[in-house]
């Protein structure tokens, strides 16, 4: 058998892994630990957004959350592959330090194992807080039969749920109801104007208004909330 020579020691040797034998490989291409930090930070919404550098993204489980953090905090040699395991069954309530195993493995197949914390603080991103701070832009009113107007409600109902699966900051803040009476509180004064009119072509609409009110200011601009009023036709 032919035998090999390792460019970095100068020794011969029956293999090499990549181009060095496996002394050197392992003392300069094992991962180390000190690529990764002691810990990440993660803020996490009751309604699965996590914020990441003042960024609120959806992830489909907290694994993915955590490990883009980990990758966010740290610097990997190319083609390192990271694995996480988090521990199951711990409730996430108030702020959590959860200990994980990370393996990394670099791009020759050699890996090493590193024990770190994620740190779960509980918060509330923006979207959520406006949802339960009642926020709305605009009123959509609807005025007439019982049946026709519950009718309307159930489409604004539909569309803003088809909406809010595109955009989560579209949604119904509030709904109040009386008989022949139905306001309907929107978030976004933009997709209600639009709800507004696919309403009125969709629908027997015998009166249509818009009215404009101030409810405050933000840097130095007046905030306005618009009122559309939807009569429908009465039935003869």
């Amino acid at each position: 058998m032919m035998r090999k020579f390792c460019p970095k020691c100068g020794k011969d040797t029956d293999e090499l892994i990549g181009k060095l034998c496996p002394d050197c490989h392992s003392s300069t291409c094992t991962p180390k630990k000190s690529l990764l930090p002691p810990s990440v930070k993660i803020d996490l919404c009751k309604c699965t957004k996590v914020r990441f550098k003042n960024r609120w993204n959806h992830y489909p489980t907290l694994k993915d959350a955590v490990m883009s953090a980990i990758k966010n905090a740290s610097k990997f040699p190319k083609g390192m592959q990271i694995e996480i395991m988090l521990p199951k069954g711990r409730a996430l309530e108030g702020k959590v330090s959860l200990p994980m195993t990370v393996t990394l493995r670099d791009s020759e197949g050699t890996s090493t194992e590193s024990s770190m914390d994620a740190i779960i603080t509980p918060m509330c991103c923006p979207v959520c807080s406006r949802k339960f701070g009642g926020y709305y832009e605009s009123i959509i009113q609807l005025r007439g039969d019982d049946k026709d107007i519950k009718d309307i409600l159930a489409y604004l109902e539909k569309r803003t749920g088809q909406q809010n699966r595109k955009e989560d900051s579209i949604f119904i803040t509030r709904t109040e109801k009386k008989p022949g009476c139905i306001d309907v509180y929107m978030s976004s004064n933009k997709f209600a104007k639009k709800l507004s009119r696919e309403v009125c072509s969709l629908f027997s609409i015998a009166d249509h208004k818009e009215s404009v009110s101030d409810y405050g200011t933000k840097d130095g601009k007046e905030l306005k909330r618009v009122t559309y009023l939807l009569r429908c036709k009465q039935n003869i």
